[in-house]
């Protein structure tokens, strides 16, 4: 099961996630300051720069349940390999440019879990996001007629696609993720869950393929 440690740091915090007692640890950077955001970015696309023609990129949006069928995003998480971003929108004044950019670029693969809505969530926030296309839902990817009940829920697609055992709880997802209060630890692994798995999935399935033929 996953485990989680913390340090703070000025305008973030940053978590050690260990999803499955493996030997590379995932980092997790929380932050609502747009430089920071500036600075996760610059330095995840010099340390994946071999893969920018076809970088592979988990995504999800985490949204605190108000009554309506479409809630404004409070929380956008990226994860590129062992480094996960979680911004806390609902708390940002602005969003840098560069993540504009790196939304809409053509050659980013925009992965997640029953994402239908988030492009348009996005696009709807505060800072209207914009995306170049939808993100792929990596439930498509792991469809097995034996197991659709496990294909309804992410730990469930980990489980068939990845081999590990993850907790990704309701009661978590429709917590209050606005940052009025911190962020929980569980919300934290709850968010970095969904990112790593959506990327370790798409790795393993060669999904940029899939994309590129779509």
């Amino acid at each position: 099961m996953a485990t989680i440690a913390l340090r703070y740091h000025l305008s973030k915090s940053v978590y050690t996630v260990n999803l499955n007692n493996e030997n590379v640890p995932t980092i997790v950077t929380v932050t609502a300051t747009p430089s920071i955001v500036k600075e996760w970015l610059y330095s995840t696309l010099q340390d994946y720069a071999m893969y920018r023609h076809r970088l592979i990129v988990g995504l999800g949006v985490q949204c605190t349940p108000d009554g309506t069928d479409n809630p404004p995003p409070h929380t956008l998480q990226l994860c590129v390999g062992s480094l996960c971003l979680i911004f806390q929108l609902s708390l940002a004044d602005t969003v840098p440019e560069f993540l504009r950019t790196f939304l809409l670029h053509r050659t980013n693969r925009f992965v997640g879990f029953f994402n239908q809505s988030h492009r348009k969530k996005l696009e709807d926030s505060k800072h209207r996001l914009k995306m170049h296309m939808d993100p792929f839902d990596l439930g498509t990817c792991c469809t097995d007629p034996a197991d659709t009940d496990q294909i309804k829920s992410v730990s469930g697609i980990a489980k068939l696609c990845l081999g590990i055992e993850v907790e990704h709880k309701d009661e978590i997802k429709f917590s209050d993720w606005s940052g009025q209060i911190r962020l929980s630890q569980e919300q934290i692994l709850f968010a970095c869950i969904e990112a790593q798995c959506a990327f370790l999935i798409a790795k393993r399935n060669k999904v940029w393929k899939k994309i590129a033929d779509s």
